[in-house]
């Protein structure tokens, strides 16, 4: 595994129902140091933000109960004149239309899946810097968007460089545990979306096929 980065330790909230997801970002902002709580869903997340004193957070934009829009727009409420919080949103959608949604919620940037560790890193220095005297960028810039390209071939099933970086991370063990969650979690997602296809409810097909699409990148199989 990677040694960690001369980082100042802060409190992350991750909220993302998919387990996958959340275990690769678990695993990086754990390497460097960070103390990291889990959210599986939308009132989980706003409950979170409520209770814990957290330094910043990444906030999957569709959960369960409460979208990720939802609750980073119920937070600013909430939060008012209190030091702001960093919010960075995580999706596979990385169309134009769901980064406008997430500006228009407050969040400080929008990502899109799956991030890699420097990526991440790098977003964790941006965001909460570790030199405590610094000017929080993300108070000073807000509504920042960031596209995490993918340059690989059409015919490409798999994503070499991410696979590379899940082994750095922890091993063939924590790759092949990660792979292990992934098939149990995608085995449930395809019995939602043929129930969704049956009823011909279309939120509930793109929420399913979205959920499946996210965790198979950060695996590091292509789409």
């Amino acid at each position: 595994a990677p040694a960690p980065l001369d980082t100042t330790p802060r409190r992350v909230l991750v909220a993302d129902d998919n387990r996958t997801n959340r275990e690769v970002l678990k695993t990086i902002l754990e390497s460097v140091g960070h103390e990291v709580h889990y959210a599986v869903d939308g009132e989980e997340a706003l409950q979170a933000l409520e209770s814990l004193s957290l330094d910043i957070v990444f906030l999957d934009v569709n959960m369960p109960k409460l979208s990720g829009i939802e609750v980073c727009s119920m937070w600013r409420q909430i939060e008012g004149p209190r030091q702001h919080l960093p919010i960075l949103g995580l999706t596979a959608d990385a169309t134009d239309e769901t980064a406008q949604k997430c500006l228009d919620a407050g969040m400080d940037a929008r990502f899109t899946k799956p991030m890699r560790r420097g990526e991440l890193i790098a977003a964790m220095e941006e965001f909460c810097p570790s030199d405590v005297h610094s000017p929080a960028v993300a108070a000073s810039q807000p509504g920042k968007l960031v596209a995490i390209s993918n340059e690989r071939s059409p015919d490409t099933v798999l994503d070499a460089e991410q696979i590379e970086s899940l082994l750095e991370m922890g091993g063939t063990e924590f790759l092949e545990s990660l792979c292990q969650s992934y098939c149990e979690d995608v085995e449930q997602l395809l019995v939602d979306l043929e129930d969704a296809a049956r009823s011909q409810n279309l939120d509930a097909f793109r929420f399913a096929a979205h959920a499946i699409k996210s965790s198979a990148a950060n695996i590091g199989a292509s789409d």
